[in-house]
């Protein structure tokens, strides 16, 4: 997500989402891929699925048709 500030090394603060239906297209979410591994992405819904947007231009957007939502991004803590 380093095309909007979000850096290696970041920690990211996620408030508990429990339903997808809890959050709006084009919120930053903190979800679990196909492969296991916690992504933060831009949450956006279609017609029959999700589709997790990447800021970082280097990665294509992943769609789901059924998604393990952790949480929505409400901040970050950078060390320096």
């Amino acid at each position: 997500m380093s095309g909007i500030g979000i850096m290696e090394g970041d920690t990211a603060i996620v408030r508990s989402v429990e339903e997808l239906g809890q959050v709006s297209d084009g919120t930053i979410v903190a979800a679990v891929n196909d492969g296991g591994l916690v992504v933060i992405r831009k949450l956006f819904r279609e017609a029959s699925r999700v589709c997790l947007q990447p800021e970082n231009q280097n990665f294509p957007p992943a769609y789901f048709q059924d998604l393990r939502l952790i949480g929505e991004l409400s901040g970050i803590i950078r060390g320096y």
